[in-house]
C-alpha cells in the first residue's frame, strides 16, 4: 500500500466550517441522498495572476511522482503538470478493464466521516440532485462515522456485505482505513476517495494533490508580496495532512525567498471564529509588519476580521477553499487590496465523482489510481468569474461554487477513461 498518510484530507474540510458529527440517515438504514519550481522576482502586486517563475523566489519545485506501470507518461503533457509534487506513485488501477457484473440501476454507499458540514453537505445536496435525474444510479446511502475510524470502518465492512456497486470514503485515517478498502475491493467493488491519494490499486483517488496546491498559493503569494515580507502560516489542526500538506507546499516555494520569513504560526482549528481569535492573540504580541498570511481552509475571514478590529492593514490572503466573504472583501477592495486564492467547489467535485461511477457502470474503465487537475487558482485577473457581487464579508456560504465546468468537467476526466463512452 502506497498511502501512509494518517489522516484523511477531509478532516480538514470537515474541521475547516466547524466540523461537528451528526447522526447518520439513510432510506434504509442511512439516509437515502441521493504551476511549477528561485531569482526571477516580482515587485508588482499585479503579477500575482501571471505564471509563475521557473526559477528563484516564486517558483514552484519540480518533482514528478513514481509512476511503476507508465501510466502517467502516457497521459497528455498539459495532464501530467497536475501531478508535480504529488506525494505517492501513481500506478495502474485496478478498474482498468472492469465492466460490472450487473446491467444495474445502481447503488452507491458514501461514507463522508461525517455530515454535519457545510462541504459534505453541499456533496450530498449534489448527490440527490443527481440522482433524482438518473436511471442508472438509483441509491446513494450516505452514514455518518461522528469521526470515529473503528465505526467508519465496520460501516464500510457492512456496505461491502451489503453488496453495494461503488463506494465513495473520505477516510478519517487512511493507514487505518487502507485495509478495508483494499478488502471491497477484491470483493469487486470500485472505490473513490476525493481530495485524498489513493490507497492502493483498487482505490481511485480524486483531487488529492494538496502539496501542489499550497505550493501554488504560496507562489501567488509572494509574487503579490514582492517576494519580501512577514508571513503568518494559520494552521487548521496540526497533524491533518490539509493543513500540513498546504504549509508544506507553501513552505516549499519560501525556502527560496530570501526575503521571506514566516513569523507566526497560530492553530484556528479551521474555523473563522478560533481563526480571528487566534489572529487577534499573534497581532497583540507582535507589533511588526505582517505582509501575508496563509490560511489551510475556512479562516480567512476570521483574519480579514481581526486585523480590522485592530485597525491594521489586512495583508493579501492566500486562501485555501476559496471562501465567499473573503472572495467579497478582495472584490470590494480591489483598489488597495489583492489576494490569491485556491478554488475547490464541493458541487463540481461532486458531479466529478459522479461521472467517474458512470463511466465505470458503462465498462469504460479507469487508467490510473489517482485522477488529478492543476490547482484552480483564483487571481485578479478571473476573481470576476468565482465572486457573487451579493456576497459580503459576513457571507455564511463556506466554498464558492465557481465558474461551471471548472473542476473536472467530463471532458476532461475523459482522457482517464480506457474506452471511450459508449
Amino acid at each position: 500500500m502506497r498511502l501512509t498518510r494518517a489522516i484523511a484530507l477531509l478532516v480538514m474540510l470537515v474541521a475547516s466550517m466547524a466540523f461537528v458529527a451528526c447522526g447518520s440517515s439513510d432510506d434504509d438504514s442511512g439516509s437515502d441522498s441521493g504551476s511549477s519550481g528561485g531569482a526571477a522576482t516580482s515587485t508588482s502586486s499585479s503579477e500575482a495572476g501571471t505564471a509563475a517563475p521557473t526559477t528563484g523566489c516564486g517558483s514552484i519545485p519540480q518533482q514528478m511522482p513514481d509512476d511503476p506501470d507508465g501510466v502517467l507518461a502516457a497521459l497528455p503533457k498539459d495532464v501530467q503538470a497536475a501531478y508535480n509534487l504529488f506525494p505517492e506513485a501513481v500506478g495502474k488501477s485496478a478498474w482498468a478493464d472492469w465492466k460490472p457484473s450487473g446491467s444495474g440501476p445502481y447503488k452507491i454507499y458514501f461514507s463522508p466521516g461525517n455530515i454535519s458540514t457545510p462541504f459534505i453537505q453541499d456533496l450530498q445536496k449534489e448527490f440527490d440532485k443527481l440522482k433524482a435525474d438518473s436511471d442508472v444510479i438509483t441509491k446513494v446511502t450516505t452514514q455518518d462515522s461522528n469521526n470515529n475510524v473503528q465505526t467508519q470502518i465496520q460501516q464500510i465492512r457492512q456496505a461491502v456485505r451489503e453488496k453495494y456497486d461503488l463506494l465513495i470514503v473520505l477516510p478519517l485515517s487512511p493507514a487505518a482505513d487502507a485495509p478495508v478498502l483494499e478488502a471491497a475491493g477484491k470483493a469487486g467493488i470500485p472505490i473513490i476517495t476525493p481530495l485524498n491519494a489513493s490507497a492502493n490499486e483498487y482505490v481511485i483517488g480524486v483531487e488529492g494533490n494538496v502539496i501542489l496546491n499550497g505550493a501554488s498559493l504560496g507562489s501567488g503569494l509572494v509574487r503579490i508580496m514582492g517576494d519580501k515580507g512577514n508571513v503568518l502560516e494559520m494552521q487548521g489542526i496540526p497533524g491533518v495532512p490539509a493543513s500540513d500538506d498546504v504549509l508544506k507546499g507553501a513552505d516549499k516555494v519560501f525556502a527560496e525567498c530570501e526575503g521571506i520569513k514566516v513569523v507566526g504560526k497560530p492553530v484556528g482549528q479551521f474555523q473563522p471564529a478560533v481563526g480571528k481569535a487566534q489572529t487577534l492573540q499573534f497581532l497583540s504580541s507582535h507589533p511588526g509588519a505582517v505582509d501575508g498570511a496563509v490560511q489551510t481552509g475556512g479562516m480567512a475571514t476570521g483574519i480579514i476580521q481581526a486585523f480590522q478590529q485592530t485597525g491594521r492593514k489586512v495583508p493579501p490572503i492566500a486562501d485555501s477553499g476559496a471562501t465567499p466573504g473573503a472572495l467579497a472583501y478582495w472584490n470590494e477592495n480591489k483598489d488597495d487590496y489583492e489576494g490569491v486564492a485556491l478554488g475547490i467547489a464541493p458541487a463540481q467535485l461532486a458531479d466529478g465523482m459522479w461521472n467517474i461511477a458512470l463511466g465505470l457502470f458503462d465498462g469504460r474503465g479507469v487508467k490510473v489510481t489517482d485522477i488529478l487537475q492543476e490547482p484552480l487558482m483564483i487571481t485578479n485577473d478571473n476573481l470576476s468569474e468565482w465572486v457573487d457581487p451579493s456576497w459580503k464579508l459576513t457571507t455564511p456560504i463556506a466554498y464558492a461554487p465557481g465558474p461551471e465546468g471548472a473542476l473536472l468537467p467530463e471532458d476532461y476526466l475523459d482522457q482517464f477513461f480506457s474506452k471511450p463512452a459508449s
